[in-house]
């Protein structure tokens, strides 16, 4: 019901990814000025309640520059009267030349690009795991990505992983291709055959150099080792 009336309303449908505020530009641009507005009222930050019905007001009033109205007009078909208007009317406005202004704003626009380009790793697109960056509070020294995790879908945007028990879909910002080993898991690796009885038997036993370094050490009453030449240690002369 809900899909039917956004198509009816002419309205796009769109999801976010957790840990990813660029999808919701709009929502996170306009936290930041509500944000800056409460901080100019504010003296302390414990009442910034009562200054929320004043700072909203001011910024329903506010003219949009990419539409040329405000919040209020495009609700109530006309502009909010202010308090300030009841005491002291504003003078009519002096007609202004923008030209010049124009013509530097679509020069800026030309020089300046708006958008910043994104690294996204190349073998993203081929890879069949990837990590999974944390973006939660880590402890010192706890690693920043976890996984691997195995990819399910890919997207332009987004990619479907599979998670411990679950497939989530995760922006490619917090994603980096995993390299592991090329293992089949349906043919695993056979098993070392085992050395035959007669190696083991032959190396248990002990060779005759090894009896003799250990006959030629002795301890002193401290407990150091001392390892005689081979001349006292045959005869038994210390």
């Amino acid at each position: 019901m809900f899909r039917d009336l956004a198509h009816l309303l002419g309205a796009e449908r769109t999801r976010t990814t957790a840990y990813h505020p660029q999808s919701n530009g709009i929502v996170e641009r306009w936290h930041r000025t509500l944000k800056t507005a409460l901080m100019a009222r504010l003296e302390s930050a414990n009442n910034w309640i009562a200054e929320l019905p004043t700072v909203l007001m001011g910024l329903r009033a506010a003219v949009r520059t990419d539409t040329g109205t405000s919040a209020a007009q495009l609700t109530f078909g006309q502009a909010l009267r202010l308090p300030g208007d009841f005491i002291s009317p504003s003078p009519a406005a002096k007609a202004m030349d923008y030209s010049f202004v124009d013509h530097l704003h679509d020069v800026l626009l030309r020089t300046h690009s708006s958008n910043r380009g994104m690294f996204v790793h190349g073998d993203l697109k081929t890879c069949s795991h990837v990590l999974l960056r944390d973006d939660a509070v880590r402890k010192p020294l706890q690693q920043p990505y976890k996984g691997p995790y195995k990819v399910i879908d890919r997207n332009e945007k987004y990619f479907t992983v599979q998670l411990p028990g679950r497939s989530s879909t995760i922006s490619i910002d917090r994603l980096k291709p995993a390299y592991t080993l090329n293992i089949d898991e349906d043919n695993p690796p056979a098993p070392a055959p085992a050395p035959p009885a007669s190696d083991v038997a032959t190396s248990r036993s002990p060779s005759p150099s090894t009896s003799n370094d250990a006959t030629a050490t002795r301890r002193t009453r401290s407990g150091r080792a001392v390892k005689l030449p081979v001349r006292f240690a045959r005869g038994g002369v210390l």
